[in-house]
Parts: structure tokens; C-alpha cells; sequence
């Protein structure tokens, strides 16, 4: 049975937050595979990162089948000489110590059948951890970390366990401030690893004062003499600008992976929520010269939309709002806005997942983002994935719309908002022209904003050609597709946002009721009330529509039979939309929490 409530909550007697959050269970299935790509991003981009490093060691980067022999043949070799590397790191001579260290990281630093766990055996493990505190000797300091982070790339959580028993965290946290950006770099690394393998893990750093550390780091402005050259390390190789945006790229996906998971407290969240802030603020325009890869999956950008997306997707609970209202008063949340204008796709995807996890909270803060001018952002990008050929992306568009969607799900002044800033001809033109889980989107921005009952509003959609646009998406995602249970909510919204509008109608010449009925609207109610798969509460819907609208008991009926007798435009003028929603209207978007005065 079809229950009788609505699956989203658009009337004006319920209750708009419960529609955001009934919109955020609609694209659920698409956040939890983007968490799932996201975990594993750490050990992609660790194994790159020491792959490159270990292959421009050994040599030329050839993949023929000989090469790959080979290296496979030097690696066993190297396993089998493993005995004597573990002991020669107890040799008395510092050499030794540094060359079998070494080929231990190396030996480690294949990007298949990386022997980790014959390694955990050899009993090396605490050998490793006390040359981190030789600080006369950095470079085998830095040799010794990148065995560490070797081990702490892989998912096991067991070898992670196995480092963290052996005391190892306090001692990864003291090169996060050190003045050497080659041990900073990889401590970092280490941090990020143990940071993303588990609630638990995370919380022994934070226990340890992790983000106080890594909230200094992310502070500090770069500084070139802190570059040096260890191994196969290039950190110091490369120019300053360079230098500096690896280091921030290392930073800012640590900090995200302390995000992944729910802080425990609000000293905790503050704290995350300053190394951003620093990040933003501190960083700028390194982080808007590394925009300049556009296909860079590990941008600067793309981890703090990360860190931020998943700060803010638990919209329901009280830390989220702590955590937005932090970021209102700190500024983070125009900086996070103004990311919409960058070019990288990994940046626009976190970017967007986070900026759409603020307008799906509450009114108020959809408020503020208005204010920050994030429909102006939207808008651009709207344009630019549907009328760029090059960069056009359904999947984009479909994210936009669901963004448009939670902010006509609010208050009659954002809807108006969306409307001055010219939305509703792209939405319907999305409606009816792009592959159906677009158009989908589309209609829920639509249905959303006609929930307002306001008859100006109501006018001017039809005005743009919303009757038309809908009865062609009816069309192609219902006549042509076999009807399911499934289809229902959908089928439900869709006959919802036909009655607001034809509820607004003119009661004398019914023009909307013509239109509807001139561009096969009836029929397509006629086809619903015949197909045996539909609810109960769908086939009602119908024959209210049916009886309210197209009685054949009123004046209406001879109008309805000669449809091209009547005139069907409505009195607005082009794109231009003129007038005022009512009083409710002239509610003031809330501003007074949009100062960056915030002291942390």
C-alpha cells in the first residue's frame, strides 16, 4: 500500500529539514562509492609515489617482460638477503647501518608482492623505530620513516597494529614539526596511514596530539630552505613552488583522513577545522597554482573538499551544526564556495559533495551560502558540464540539479533566488532533453520550488514552458519504461508538482489546465490510472487530479474541447521575473553570522 504521507516533505504544513534529509537518502548510494574510492586512495597514492621513487633509482622505467623478470629476480634476491640486511642494521658502523636500512626500504618499495610481513618477521621493526631517534643521522632518519610508511600504505590493520605496539606514534608526531621537509613529508605520510585505517587508530593520535601538531605545520608559511635531498627522494630537487605544493598535497589529504570518521569531541573538531582554515588561509595561492593540473587526483583543493564533505555529512547530529557554525564565522565556508570556481574535476567532485551537504542542512545556513554566492557558482557550472561538449558530465549535472533541489526545498525566498539567477529555463531545458537521472533531478528543483503555492512563482515556471518540459519527461521515463513498484515515489512527486501548478491556475480560462491537456497531459493521467502496477495512492492522485481539473460537470469543458481556441501564454515578460513572493517573502536571508572575526 502506498502510504498516503509523502516521501519528501515539500507542502507547506511539513516540515522542510526532513525534505533535505529525505533528499540526501536519494543520492546515498553515490556518496558510499565515493567513500569506498576514497579509501583506498591513500595506498594508491603511497605506492606511486615509492614506486616512482624506487624505479628512478633503479633505473629506466621500461614495463617489456624482461625488465619486469628482472625486477622480480632482484627482488627475490633481495628477500633472500634479507637475513643479512636485518643484521647488518646492528653493525657498529654507521655506514652499514644506513646501506642495509636501505635495501630494506627498497625491498619494500615494489608496487607487487611487497614482502611486508617477512619483513614484520625478521624482528627488524624495533631496530627501525630507534633510528628515528638519531638525530644526528637525517638521512637514515628519513630511510627509516619510509619503511614505515611502506608498511602502513597496505590495508592490513594487523601491521598497523604492529607498529603503533611498538611505541611508534610519538615518535612519527615529532618530525611533523620538525624545519626538514623531506622527514616532514614522510612522518606525515605515516600519520595520514594510521589516521585512515580505523576509528580507533585515529583517536590514539589525536590522544597523542596529532592535530595540535599537524595545526602547526599547516600554519607555517613554506619556507625553501627546509628542502633536502635524501635516496631517492626529489623534494629537494625540484623548484620552490613545486616543493611547496607536494608538501601541502601530503598535508591536506593527512587531515582529510582524520575526517573520515566522526571526531570525538569539540576540541577535536576545532582543531581539524583550524589545520584547514590554515590551509586556506595560509595557502592560497599555492593552492590555486596546483589547479592548474586539472587531472590531478590529488590536488591541494580536491583533499579539503574531502576533509570538509565528510565533516558535514551527518547533517543531523550536533557536532555537524558545531562544525558549521565554525565554519560560517571562520570564513571556511566562502573559501569552500569560491573552490567551485576551480577547473580540476577531483576538486569540483569533493568540492561540490561538500557544498552540497551544507545546502541540505538547514535553512538557515542555505541562507549563508546564498549570501556567499554559491548559486552564481552553480549556475557557472551548470553551463559549463551541459553546453561544453568537452566537458559535458551527466554525472555533474546531476549533482547540480540535487543541489538546486535542497535549496527550492526551502524558504519562498530561495526559491526566488534560484529563479533571479536564472535557473529554471536551464532546469527545464535539463528536464526534458538529458538522460532521465538528470531530468529526474531536474524535476525534483522544479517540483520543489512549485511547492510554494505561490501563483507568481507558479506563472512565471509556466511562463518558461515548465508544463511542456514536464509532460515530454513523463513521456520518455514512464511511457516507454515497464511501470514497478519502485516507480512509484517518483510517479507520486511528479503528479504532486502537476497539481501545485494546476492547483494555481486561472478558475476562469484554466490556460494551465489547457496546456497540460494540449501537450498530452491528460492522456498521460489516463495511462497511469490504467496501469494495473501502480499504488493505490498513486491511482488516487490521478483521479484527484482527474475530477478537480477535468470534470466534465463545469463551464471547462468547452474549453477543453477546443483547446486552440484559447489562449495558453501567461503575462510575464521573457526572462525577466518582476514581482515579490509575499510577505514571506521579505524575510531578510539571515547575514549576521557571516562575519570571519571568529578567534579560534
Amino acid at each position: 500500500m502506498f502510504s498516503s504521507k509523502p516521501n519528501r516533505a515539500f507542502q507547506a504544513d511539513l516540515d522542510r529539514d526532513q525534505a533535505r534529509r529525505n533528499r540526501q537518502n536519494h543520492s546515498l548510494s553515490l556518496r558510499r562509492k565515493d567513500r569506498e574510492l576514497e579509501l583506498q586512495k591513500k595506498r594508491k597514492k603511497i605506492l606511486s609515489e615509492n614506486g616512482r621513487n624506487a624505479v628512478s633509482h633503479e633505473g629506466s622505467r621500461s614495463s617489456s617482460p624482461n625488465t619486469l623478470s628482472q625486477k622480480r629476480q632482484q627482488q627475490q634476491k633481495w628477500l633472500e638477503e634479507l637475513p643479512k640486511y636485518v643484521q647488518g642494521t646492528s653493525s657498529e658502523h654507521r655506514d652499514t647501518i644506513f646501506e642495509c636500512t636501505q635495501k630494506i626500504r627498497q625491498l619494500l618499495s615494489h608496487s607487487q608482492m611487497v614482502p611486508i610481513q617477512q619483513v614484520l618477521d625478521s624482528g627488524v621493526l624495533p631496530r627501525i623505530l630507534q633510528f628515528l631517534e638519531w638525530n644526528d643521522q637525517p638521512e637514515l632518519q628519513f630511510e627509516s620513516l619510509w619503511v614505515l610508511t611502506n608498511i602502513l600504505s597496505t590495508d592490513n590493520v594487523e601491521w598497523c597494529r604492529a607498529v603503533i605496539a611498538q611505541g611508534a606514534i610519538p615518535l612519527f608526531l615529532n618530525f611533523v614539526s620538525c624545519q626538514n621537509y623531506a622527514l616532514l613529508e614522510q612522518a606525515v605520510w605515516t600519520v595520514g596511514n594510521i589516521a585512515g585505517d580505523g576509528i580507533s587508530f585515529r583517536d590514539l593520535l589525536v590522544q597523542n596530539g596529532a592535530l595540535g601538531m599537524l595545526k602547526e605545520a599547516c600554519k607555517q608559511p613554506f619556507n625553501p630552505d627546509w628542502c633536502y635531498t635524501y635516496g631517492d627522494s626529489d623534494t629537494g630537487t625540484t623548484s620552490d613552488a613545486v616543493a611547496e605544493k607536494r608538501v601541502l598535497r601530503t598535508l591536506s589529504w593527512c587531515v582529510s583522513n582524520f575526517c573520515r570518521y566522526p571526531l570525538p569531541d569539540e576540541p577535536s573538531t576545532t582543531l581539524v577545522l583550524e589545520c584547514l582554515f590554515h590551509l586556506f588561509n595560509t595557502h592560497q595561492k599555492a593552492i590555486v597554482d596546483d589547479d592548474a593540473d586539472v587531472s590531478n587526483p590529488d590536488a591541494i583543493a580536491s583533499n579539503l573538499g574531502w576533509s570538509l564533505f565528510y565533516l558535514t555529512k551527518d547533517i543531523d547530529t550536533y557536532a555537524d551544526s558545531f562544525v558549521m557554525q565554525v565554519m560560517n564565522k571562520t570564513g571556511i565556508t566562502r573559501y569552500l564556495i569560491q573552490m567551485l570556481d576551480m577547473k580540476n574535476i577531483a576538486t569540483l567532485h569533493s568540492v561540490l559533495r561538500a557544498v552540497g551537504n551544507l545546502l541540505s542542512s538547514t535553512e538557515d545556513y542555505t541562507s549563508i551560502c546564498i549570501e556567499c554566492g554559491v548559486l552564481k557558482h552553480l549556475y557557472n557550472l551548470m553551463k559549463f558540464f551541459y553546453v561544453d561538449e568537452k566537458h559535458k558530465s551527466d554525472l555533474k549535472l546531476k549533482e547540480l540539479c540535487w543541489a538546486l533541489s535542497n535549496i527550492t526545498a526551502g524558504t519562498p525566498a530561495h526559491v526566488l533566488a534560484v529563479i533571479e539567477a536564472n535557473f529554471i529555463p536551464l532546469l527545464l531545458e535539463l528536464l526534458q532533453n538529458c538522460p532521465l537521472a538528470v531530468g529526474t533531478e531536474a524535476l525534483w528543483a522544479i517540483s520543489n520550488a512549485t511547492a510554494t503555492l505561490n501563483v507568481n512563482v507558479i506563472r512565471y515556471l509556466v511562463e518558461q514552458g515548465a508544463i511542456q518540459s514536464m509532460c515530454n519527461y513523463f513521456t520518455k521515463r514512464f511511457y516507454h519504461q515497464s511501470y514497478s513498484k519502485s516507480t512509484d515515489k517518483l510517479m507520486f512527486i511528479s503528479l504532486e508538482c502537476v497539481q501545485n501548478i494546476l492547483s494555481a491556475d486561472d478558475p476562469q480560462l484554466h490556460r494551465y489546465a489547457v496546456q497540460f491537456e494540449t501537450y498530452g497531459g491528460v492522456d498521460f493521467l489516463e495511462w497511469v490510472q490504467a496501469e494495473n502496477n501502480v499504488s493505490e495512492g498513486v491511482y488516487n492522485k490521478c483521479v484527484e487530479i482527474m475530477k478537480k481539473h477535468f470534470g466534465a460537470d463545469d463551464d471547462s469543458d468547452a474549453l477543453l474541447a477546443h483547446p486552440n481556441d484559447v489562449d495558453i501564454s501567461c503575462g510575464t515578460n521573457g526572462q525577466q521575473f518582476g514581482f515579490g513572493l509575499g510577505p514571506s517573502a521579505d524575510k531578510k536571508i539571515n547575514t549576521t553570522n557571516t562575519n570571519n572575526n571568529f578567534q579560534f
